[in-house]
């Protein structure tokens, strides 16, 4: 493959050394003072794009590369919402990377919140899995003269999200390194075509600095109290999405959901759900381009999908950020993929009722996005 530029390296060690040597000191208190640690990250990853078109592959000349700054939050007080997460680490930051070749398809750069949530604990070591939402700037789009190639972006602005595994190791009160595994995806969600977007499997290292020193290393697990707790949730979604590069008109999509919620304490909750989805365009968007004829007419049951699906969801907060994976039981148009994904979130509004929304992947691109409300019914076993 072709090689990167060496700038890639020094700007990645220039950001750990500033970040981890020359910060100020700006907090000064303990975490048995104030009961929160802020910390500062940097890292460095490299990995493969995802391409969901094989005849295109030829143009992926190196690999997906890029760095990343954070600032991160933990909190130690004992009526804090984090207490339910074994002291989870909540954050925003840039995440900033490349798409395989610069000359066609760019770069990209995010800003995101995200969440780390701990799995388990060995010593000095311990291990996460994140979660991380946010919008996304790209550098390049499709032009049918300047860059007819790249069809995995029509519009500057997309939308970022990220899911993976941390390795971490804690060196010092201060300091601690980690290994991660990650899948990030940057899309519009189809609004706009050509939208294939760009999916991206890396794996990266980072320093973490800690501006209060943390005096007990050892994580001591809080436990959290099993719940009864079932729970049906509605869930109404739309969105936009362009079905044709040829033709610039918007189709509606849209999904309309009902998942039924075990709950294994008051913060995580696992289900099994049924979809009603409608897929904007459908014959188009799934349809070989070569075989699509403009001018046949389509009922809507052929833009009609059912689907089961299963699902996580934990609450943080006023803040639920879901992850779903489903399969199609029922269509009249093939799909690409027989299953199908969706990660998002809900932010409770009043009472039951919480802002929804979601982004609809076919694991390699994706379909949708949407917006829209949802309502839970709850009662105990």
């Amino acid at each position: 493959m072709k090689t990167e530029t060496p700038h890639f390296y020094g700007v990645t060690i220039l950001l750990i050394v500033f970040f981890l040597l020359s910060v100020p000191q700006i907090y000064s208190s303990s975490p048995q003072n104030n009961g929160t640690i802020y910390s500062i990250s940097a890292g460095y990853h490299q990995g493969a794009v995802l391409y969901d078109q094989p005849d295109k592959i030829y143009l992926i000349n190196d690999f997906s590369r890029g760095c990343e700054i954070n600032l991160i939050r933990r909190r130690f007080q004992p009526n804090v919402w984090e207490s339910d997460f074994n002291r989870l680490e909540i954050g925003t930051g840039l995440w900033f990377g490349t798409f395989g070749n610069k000359q066609i398809f760019g770069e990209g750069i995010a800003l995101k919140i995200f969440a780390n949530y701990h799995i388990f604990e060995v010593g000095n070591f311990n291990a996460k899995y994140n979660i991380s939402f946010g919008p996304a700037y790209v550098t390049k789009l499709f032009d049918p003269e300047q860059n007819l190639f790249d069809n995995s972006f029509s519009t500057h602005i997309n939308a970022y999200s990220g899911i993976g595994f941390v390795l971490n190791y804690n060196v010092t009160y201060r300091v601690s390194l980690s290994g991660n595994f990650m899948f990030h995806h940057i899309s519009n969600g189809s609004f706009s075509k050509p939208n294939n977007g760009v999916s991206i499997l890396n794996a990266g290292f980072s320093a973490k600095y800690n501006l209060t020193p943390i005096q007990r290393l050892e994580y001591q697990f809080t436990g959290k109290t099993p719940s009864s707790l079932r729970e049906l949730l509605f869930s109404f979604g739309m969105g936009a999405n362009q079905a044709l590069i040829i033709n610039i008109q918007k189709s509606l999509s849209g999904s309309l959901s009902v998942a039924h919620l075990w709950y294994t304490n008051k913060t995580k909750a696992y289900g099994m759900g049924v979809d009603l989805i409608h897929i904007g365009g459908a014959p188009y968007v799934f349809g070989e381009v070569n075989d699509i004829d403009i001018h046949q007419k389509y009922s809507t049951s052929d833009n009609i999908y059912l689907g089961l699906f299963g699902i996580m969801e934990s609450h943080l907060g006023s803040t639920s950020p879901f992850v779903a994976i489903g399969a199609y039981i029922y269509h009249k148009t093939e799909p690409r993929q027989p299953l199908y994904a969706r990660i998002g979130f809900r932010q409770k509004v009043l009472g039951n009722l919480s802002f929804h929304y979601s982004i609809k992947l076919n694991f390699f691109s994706s379909e949708f996005m949407e917006f829209g409300l949802a309502y839970r019914v709850g009662w105990r076993k």
